[in-house]
């Protein structure tokens, strides 16, 4: 694809990549690394550190089936259209 084709189809127009500097630019309220520890710490407060260890140690591969993900999207369908939105 040469310059003449992407301004012919607009489709075909390519967006560059942010760079880091860009990114920090664009989220200047969050501070590296900080963000991961208080993350953690809310999940501890809110789970206990014997579950978070649980979940942090399981690193087992589940492959969904198709089922699956059908009755995971029926259930948060529904409970949507509960909640009245």
């Amino acid at each position: 694809m040469n310059h003449t084709e992407s301004h012919q189809n607009p489709r075909l127009l390519r967006v560059p990549l942010q760079d880091s500097t860009e990114q920090q630019r664009a989220n200047p309220h969050r501070t590296q690394g900080d963000t991961g520890a208080k993350f953690r710490a809310s999940i501890v407060l809110r789970l206990g550190e014997d579950r978070v260890a649980e979940i942090d140690n399981d690193n087992t591969i589940h492959r969904w089936t198709i089922d699956e993900c059908r009755e995971i999207r029926n259930k948060y369908k529904a409970l949507v259209k509960d909640s009245g939105n």
